[in-house]
């Protein structure tokens, strides 16, 4: 019919108002997302986001393995290692003895992405460099010539307390690089077969050893133990100090770590009308 016509017409080509309408939600979204990307890096500061998220929209959170009071019309979350969140909200009619049904969503808290090795001390051609592993299914081509940062989660004992402590680190400043060959050093032939190989091409450059030494006789660097289980002798010092100072505490007092390489260029908007988002997660 000609209704029908005309309601197709409007759908089609929305009006102006329609349009800037629309526009300014999807930008609103856009920037939701954005600032959400760039708080996170590793799968605990997913949660953390996420968290701070909830509790913003009235969720409130509950503790895992503890007796849960629940009430109709209710919005809860609970994490769990730091690593996971669910989060739900109880129906006003919900009735456990009636066939109350439920819905269920799930996503991920973790991204494919390069991670740091238990044993990460590696160095070459007088380079330092960090050996981590994949993780997922990257593309790892996309990896080279970025400068990357790092998050995730490290455990510190308190070299007085003797206390163990769970801290977040999310370091954004480009303090790795994983570079491509020079264009000249590589045949067209080389170029065109060149396959990743995870275990000697995507481990990133942490500094030059020149400068690491220079960097040492300043500070008064102890020399760190050659073997042993000591974190030292499994890390590079510069590394751990770079982590200890932004967790707060002493090289020597972290644990253990369980770091997530990451893209150090924030997520934008791109494109002339700013109708993209280029994100690294």
């Amino acid at each position: 019919s000609s209704d029908l016509f005309v309601l197709r017409h409007r759908l089609a080509k929305p009006g102006a108002a329609d349009m800037s309408r629309t526009a300014a939600e999807a930008a609103k979204a856009a920037k939701l997302f954005i600032d959400f990307a760039n708080e996170t890096g590793s799968p605990y500061h997913c949660v953390s986001a996420c968290s701070k998220l909830l509790r913003a929209s009235g969720f409130v959170e509950l503790q895992d393995g503890a007796r849960w009071s629940l009430n109709k019309g209710g919005k809860y979350f609970v994490t769990k290692g730091g690593a996971d969140v669910m989060a739900f909200v109880v129906g006003g009619k919900f009735s456990a003895e009636a066939d109350s049904g439920f819905s269920m969503l799930g996503a991920h808290t973790d991204s494919p992405c390069l991670r740091l090795r238990p044993n990460s001390k590696l160095s070459s051609a007088g380079m330092l460099q960090v050996g981590v592993q994949t993780y997922g299914g990257g593309l790892w081509h996309t990896w080279f010539d970025r400068p990357l940062g790092m998050a995730g989660k490290v455990i510190t004992r308190d070299s007085a307390s003797g206390k163990l402590a769970e801290k977040l680190v999310r370091i954004a400043k480009p303090v790795m690089i994983i570079p491509n060959l020079a264009i000249h050093l590589q045949s067209a032939d080389e170029r065109k077969a060149f396959n990743v190989n995870p275990e000697s091409h995507l481990q990133p450059i942490l500094c030059s050893k020149i400068y690491d030494d220079e960097a040492a006789k300043e500070t008064g660097r102890a020399e760190p133990p050659k073997e042993g289980d000591s974190i030292m002798s499994r890390h590079h010092m510069a590394l751990l100090e770079l982590v200890a100072k932004e967790v707060g505490c002493q090289p020597a007092e972290i644990i253990d770590a369980d770091l997530c390489l990451m893209d150090a260029q924030p997520s934008n908007l791109v494109g002339l009308y700013d109708e993209f988002i280029s994100s690294p997660r």
